[in-house]
């Protein structure tokens, strides 16, 4: 790699040479590359939502843009600050998006997997502070955009100076922010593996691989920041280490280890449809009941063998009309008795249950 020669008092202007004279064939593949793993994780979003496959894509969407950019760069007899910006902000910026999903995934797994059954201090606070990476991440993502355009329309040595601090402290956030993620996957999975809750680490260790990847790919950018790359190993050193990532996250079940557990799902379902007053409808919900087994978070509140449906009474008197339904007053002491977190006690609670008949108001659960 060189450093852009400055021996007048201007800079002439060349895409071709500020991107080390790179060739068309690599940028096509890499292109081709990219636009097969966006469909990958297009097809594990129609499958089941995640917001890891989200950022994932976005990134793919970035990097093709980029790339099309550079073929048109490459092809063109012509050269142009505009497209040397455009692909130099998505090639420096767009990363971001790789880190983000690795972050993303490492809090969903302190929050959805970890806290709830083996939550310390460390873990805490990972939660809490969760912002704070982001809005990291999002200051480094403008000053590499702010360097990169100051880069590409630099007129003077001390302008082009400028631009390169800037990327270069841009780097240097995003290979703290990485840092930061492998220390913390690292001792959390370490707690987690020595713990004697049945809980797995596998999630922590695969987002420490993909950071220590990462970290070849953010090394390389402190070293080249602000001189001109040379093609075979800002390839080899840039690029391959995000397609690495990249299969990780694209390999199947990989995303389902941060996902939110499906009895918490469940039961954010049911209590949604609770809350609603709507009829319960079992077929429209997808087979949603609510949990019998209990749940890290949610302890158990129905009994494992519920009572058997009853038929309905005969007509009401004419006192009964005018009273509030038996069966609103037996789920207003049961939601009492199960929002006060203590042991069902089927005795104490004069066989209050979960209800059994059909009601305008409380469907039958």
């Amino acid at each position: 790699m060189s450093s852009i020669n400055l021996t007048n008092a201007s800079i002439p202007f060349d895409a071709r040479v500020y991107l080390g004279n790179p060739t068309l064939t690599p940028a096509i593949a890499f292109a081709g590359i990219y636009s097969l793993f966006l469909i990958i994780f297009g097809a594990h979003l129609l499958r089941r939502f995640s917001r890891i496959h989200v950022i994932a894509s976005i990134f793919c969407v970035i990097r093709i843009g980029a790339f099309a950019v550079r073929g048109i760069i490459i092809n063109s007899d012509w050269t142009s600050s505009g497209l040397l910006t455009a692909d130099m902000i998505m090639m420096a910026a767009g990363f971001v998006a790789i880190l983000d999903m690795m972050y993303q995934s490492l809090t969903q797994w302190l929050e959805f997997r970890v806290a709830p059954v083996h939550s310390n201090d460390l873990v805490s606070s990972a939660i809490r502070f969760k912002r704070l990476m982001h809005i990291v991440l999002v200051i480094s993502a403008v000053l590499s955009i702010m360097g990169a355009t100051a880069q590409s329309s630099a007129t003077t040595p001390d302008d082009l100076d400028s631009a390169k601090d800037r990327v270069r402290i841009a780097a240097l956030i995003y290979l703290g922010a990485t840092l930061a993620m492998l220390a913390l996957s690292t001792m959390v999975s370490l707690s987690v593996g020595g713990a004697s809750a049945p809980l797995s680490a596998r999630p922590g260790w695969v987002i420490v691989l993909c950071t220590i990847i990462s970290l070849v790919r953010l090394t390389y950018a402190v070293i080249v920041a602000g001189k001109t790359p040379v093609e075979l190993s800002w390839y080899c050193l840039s690029i391959m280490p995000e397609i690495c990532v990249l299969i990780v996250f694209a390999w199947p079940g990989v995303a389902e280890l941060y996902a939110k557990p499906r009895e918490e799902m469940r039961m954010q379902s049911w209590e949604l449809e609770k809350g609603a007053g709507g009829v319960y409808n079992d077929a429209a919900m997808g087979g949603v009941q609510p949990p019998v087994q209990g749940h890290p978070r949610y302890p158990p509140m129905y009994a494992p063998n519920p009572p058997p449906v009853n038929q309905c009474p005969g007509p009401p008197t004419v006192a009964e009309l005018y009273a509030k339904p038996q069966q609103e007053m037996m789920m207003q002491a049961w939601e009492a008795e199960k929002g006060s977190r203590v042991a069902y006690n089927d005795a104490a609670m004069r066989a209050v249950q979960p209800l059994t008949l059909a009601h305008p108001r409380y469907p039958h659960v």
